[in-house]
């Protein structure tokens, strides 16, 4: 049940930001086709197994951290300039 809702919250968070499908299965070594497959929750035959998911976070962990390096500052940081500005 666990790894659904992963997996779910990993669909959402690579739709709501329009993440390169075709790049992030390249990465993980997949056909495009495959790794769609394997997102959409329609397609219930396909599922990414256990080590594919940490596989994925990994690779966005990686994005993550390459945004966080160009930006100079963690989500902490940029959470903390945002709550102090005025609204």
């Amino acid at each position: 049940m666990t790894k659904k809702k992963s997996t779910g919250s990993l669909s959402s968070l690579i739709s709501s930001w329009k993440l390169n499908k075709v790049l992030l299965a390249s990465k993980m070594g997949m056909p495009a086709g495959t790794f769609k497959n394997k997102l959409s929750e329609r397609q219930t035959a396909y599922r990414f197994t256990e080590a594919e998911t940490e596989t994925l976070k990994g690779i966005l962990l990686e994005i993550a951290s390459d945004i966080q390096d160009i930006a100079g500052m963690t989500f902490n940081q940029a959470l903390s300039q945002i709550s102090k500005q005025k609204i």
